[in-house]
Formats: structure tokens, sequence, C-alpha cells
């Protein structure tokens, strides 16, 4: 047969192996379908190395629950708390009744919390506690020069105190302490408010607190034609005078004013007392100013209010003094027209600082 006529016979047998079967593509397999006349379907092709496995299931398999793990979703009650461990479908396994197993783990530890750095004061106190008094000097640099000096005369104390000063210390160690209170207390009584203490009528005065006062109503009588006025003694404790040192002695300087006013708050009598010096050789501590005066003769029968003010000018000389260091007082008493024998002549008014000189 010549080569020609196979060539054709070869084609038309090609064509028909095309017409009459079908090729399927599946991943990387190709199942061919062969047509056959006993109208039986054509066995399964033998399973491909490289196909994925046939997940199909018989009926006698129950196929396993899908759960999602550690999906909160958003807005859920959950957002408030972490999201507790899933644990396995085993109930005999251990883990699952262990939630220690499942404990969350820190990929990057935290920090520590760095706390605010100490105050000057403090770092001052715990070096006092440690012995360390350089220390505590460089801590308290950055305060006013002058709060510098009192806090260095108290921490000390403070100390002393924190470990048991009044019940344990000696009694020089308490008489120390009490001196440096002292000291404070001198120190600052310029920057305190000038205040009054008691103030009453008195017939004698022997020292501070130690006078003899009239009767609460005691009546003072104005003088006449026959009679001099009787004599009003007005006896003001003061509280937080400065003293300064001059020489040998300390100096206070209090300037003072009364008044006298009817029962409409009428000026009818005053007197200026200019600021004196009164000296001492120790600082005052208990300080008191004696008015002495007569009753005006042209007081009329009533009441009256005796008015006093006070102002330290022991820092301040000649110029202004502080608001601060200005005290007023006053207090009430009446007055009749006398009718006894004569009293005898007393100066028109004047002021004695605490046991000075009359003036």
């Amino acid at each position: 047969m010549p080569r020609r006529t196979w060539m054709v016979v070869f084609a038309c047998w090609l064509s028909a192996g095309l017409v009459t079967g079908c090729a399927l593509t599946r991943g990387h397999e190709v199942e061919v379908l062969i047509a056959s006349d006993d109208g039986k379907p054509p066995p399964d092709p033998p399973p491909s190395p490289y196909h994925a496995r046939d997940e199909r299931r018989t009926e006698t398999e129950r196929p396993r629950s899908i759960r999602q793990v550690e999906y909160v979703p958003k807005g859920s009650a959950s957002d408030a708390g972490p999201v507790p461990p899933v644990f396995p479908d085993n109930p005999t396994d251990p883990a699952r009744r262990s939630s220690d197993a499942f404990g969350p783990a820190l990929i990057f530890p935290l920090d520590p919390v760095k706390s605010a750095p100490e105050k000057p004061i403090v770092e001052a106190m715990k070096a006092l506690q440690d012995k360390r008094l350089e220390d505590a000097v460089r801590a308290l640099k950055c305060y006013d020069e002058a709060d510098q000096k009192e806090l260095l005369r108290l921490l000390p104390w403070v100390t002393w105190l924190a470990e048991g000063g009044l019940k344990q210390g000696k009694p020089d160690e308490v008489e120390k302490f009490l001196y440096q209170l002292e000291e404070l207390s001198q120190s600052l009584r310029p920057r305190a408010r000038l205040a009054l203490g008691k103030i009453g009528f008195c017939r004698d005065v022997r020292g501070y607190g130690m006078i003899d006062p009239w009767p609460e109503k005691h009546v003072f009588q104005s003088g006449n034609d026959s009679r001099t006025s009787e004599l009003v003694m007005l006896y003001v404790e003061v509280r937080n005078t400065a003293c300064r040192r001059q020489g040998l002695v300390y100096e206070t300087s209090l300037a003072g004013k009364a008044e006298i006013l009817d029962a409409r708050g009428h000026r009818v009598w005053g007197q200026v007392f200019p600021a004196e010096a009164n000296a001492s050789v120790s600082p005052r501590h208990d300080y008191f100013i004696v008015f002495r005066l007569l009753v005006p003769e042209n007081l009329q029968p009533g009441h009256y209010r005796f008015s006093i003010e006070l102002t330290d000018q022991t820092w301040s000389g000649g110029s202004e003094t502080p608001p601060h260091r200005t005290a007023r007082g006053w207090v009430d008493f009446d007055v009749a027209r006398g009718t006894s024998e004569p009293i005898s002549s007393r100066p028109t008014a004047a002021i004695t600082p605490a046991g000075g000189v009359q003036r």
C-alpha cells in the first residue's frame, strides 16, 4: 500500500477517536471517558499522587464541628477583659481542666513604672535620718535663703521627735529644743500680726498679769469745781511684739493712741503717744502697756468707750509701718458726776510700757 494511503487511514482513525470520546481536565490530572456499548459506567480511574485527597465521607462518619478560635465581636461585653483560652475537645486531657496550661504569655515585657522624683524636703528628711548632713543641706539649696535657715533649724528636731524624742529625750535635749523654738519665735514675730490680749481697768499694776482690777460695773467719777476727776488705769497686754538688739540691750518701740467716744461714737477726748524705745537686757516674752489718765472734766454722766491703738515701730523706724503691725481694741465704761472728797492731783494722761518709765 502506498505511503500516502497509510497516512489517510491514520488520520481517519484519529478523527473517529476524537468524535466518540471526551476529555475532562481536573487539577493536574486528565480523565478520559471511553464510550462502551454495554451501558455500564466506566470504572473509576486510579488515584493520582498529584491530586488532592477525596474528602467524601461515608454515612457512618460524623462531621466534626467547626468553631471559631479566639474571636470576639466588636462591641461585645468581652471587650472589657481578656479572651479565655480555648481548651481541646478531649475531656480526658488534663490540660482541659487546668487553666494554667494556657496562661497568657507576654511577648514584650512591660517597662517598670517610674515613680515621680521626691521633693527636696523629703530628700533632706531622709538624709537627716541617715546622718548625712551634707546631703540634707544640698537638698535644701532650692529654697530661699531665709527658709533654708529655718528648715535646718527645725528638721533635725522633727527627726528627733519621730524617733521618740519626747519620751526618750534627756532634759538637756529638751532645753535645747525649747531654746531653738524661742529663737524661731523671736525671728518670726515681726512677720506676725500684732495683737492685743487682756484689756481691763485696774487700781494697781505690779507686773505682767499682776493687777488689781476694778469691779466689772465700776462707775468712774468726773471732776467739778470742788473735786478732781478720778484716775483711770487701763491695762493692755500686747502679743507678737518685736525686739531689736542694740548693743547690750534689746529695744521695743510702740506708738500709742487713745480716744474716748460717747454713746453716738463721737470723739470727746484723744491723745497720741509717740514711739519711744523700751530697753531690756533680754528679749521680752510678755509685753504690756498701761494707759494712765484722769476722767476729763467735760464728760457728762453716761456711757462711753475707751478706744486704743498700738503700732509696733521697732523695725520700721521712720518709714511707714506695715498694716499688720497695728492692733486696735476697746473697752466700755460709765461716768457719773463726782460727789465725794477731792482726789489728789494726777497727770492728765500717761503711758507706761512693760514696767518702764511713765511718759
